[in-house]
């Protein structure tokens, strides 16, 4: 083979061998992906022209009516159900072998060890720019990339849109439908009531899980950052609670208390130490273009260079259908 082609040939084969591989581990650096895909919520379905549209329902029948005797049934036109655009974003991660690079890693067996470990932190880098991204506001980027939680909950709810529904939209009973919940740990406080203290941080919990609850659709995950975990620990360490990771937080430091329910409190260093977000999981999904998600380009050798690149890329994006059911706790 002539110079170059070596590395190139081997780049291209064992980055299609690793790329089912890197795939599946791809959420794992995130609590939330990784609780997401689990439950086969990432999915390459909902794509529609430019936009993944992420169908929703947050009004009533309005022709469901007590009636007497021959009184005529409604026929009204309903209107209880929408949908929501997310646009299609791009990743790509590259891998190159420098001609020096393959010098440097005499014979084939040298290249290919290599290159494996060029893949292997390939895969780190894409674990954590997707991990990052499930906490991006719409910015950043230059706003080229995914959608993430702080933009579905963001903490002001009253204003902006998300996928390109305002937050001032209301039902036919005039309720905002489509803001997420807010509390804040300076407004709830402490409570002393007959020897006993409920400590601002547990009671500013349980708060904002009522107001994320309809029913027995309830939160199923809960991030808090790094002061938010160690203040809710030590409030709560006293009590009964669970700390086994498998079961509690998916492989991550976490905690199950007891009037959270199912919901696990996860310590997420991608966030914001100052916050923690309640989510219902049921309505975030990871969408990926059928396709198009982790997909090899052909390998390239650029004009007057020496290397060897080969490419991967996924266009996707995150997207919510139901923002009434997720919030956020601050301190003020």
């Amino acid at each position: 083979m002539a110079d170059g082609v070596v590395s190139q040939d081997i780049l291209s084969t064992t980055m299609e061998r690793y790329a089912s591989k890197l795939i599946a581990n791809l959420p794992k650096r995130s609590p939330a992906l990784n609780y997401i895909a689990k439950n086969g919520r990432s999915t390459d379905g909902g794509f529609s022209g430019r936009v993944f549209r992420q169908p929703l329902e947050y009004g009533f029948n309005t022709n469901v009516q007590f009636y007497a005797g021959s009184e005529q049934f409604r026929v009204d036109r309903t209107e209880a159900f929408s949908h929501a655009d997310f646009y299609m974003r791009q990743l790509v991660g590259t891998v190159i072998i420098e001609g020096i690079e393959e010098a440097m890693n005499d014979g084939k067996e040298a290249v290919i060890n290599f290159t494996a470990a060029k893949i292997k932190n390939l895969e780190r880098s894409l674990q954590m720019i997707v991990a990052e991204s499930f906490h991006f506001d719409g910015t950043e980027h230059d706003g080229k990339g995914f959608s993430g939680i702080k933009q579905f909950v963001p903490d002001d709810p009253t204003t902006g849109s998300v996928g390109g529904l305002s937050a001032a939209e209301v039902d036919q009973r005039g309720r905002f439908w489509w803001r997420s919940q807010i509390t804040k740990v300076d407004e709830i406080g402490a409570v002393h009531e007959a020897g006993m203290t409920v400590r601002p941080y547990t009671r500013s919990l349980n708060r904002l899980k009522i107001n994320c609850t309809d029913g027995p659709d309830m939160p199923d995950m809960i991030l808090s950052g790094s002061d938010h975990y160690v203040k809710i620990l030590e409030e709560i360490q006293e009590k009964t609670m669970l700390t086994q990771r498998d079961k509690a937080g998916f492989g991550f430091n976490s905690i199950c208390h007891g009037p959270m329910g199912d919901a696990a409190i996860i310590l997420d260093q991608l966030q914001d130490a100052d916050r923690t977000h309640m989510l219902n999981s049921e309505y975030i999904y990871q969408r990926k273009a059928k396709g198009r998600w982790m997909r090899n380009l052909d390998p390239t050798r650029p004009v007057n260079q020496d290397v060897s690149a080969k490419s991967i890329i996924g266009y996707g994006n995150l997207t919510i259908a139901n923002r009434e059911r997720q919030g956020v706790l601050l301190d003020t």
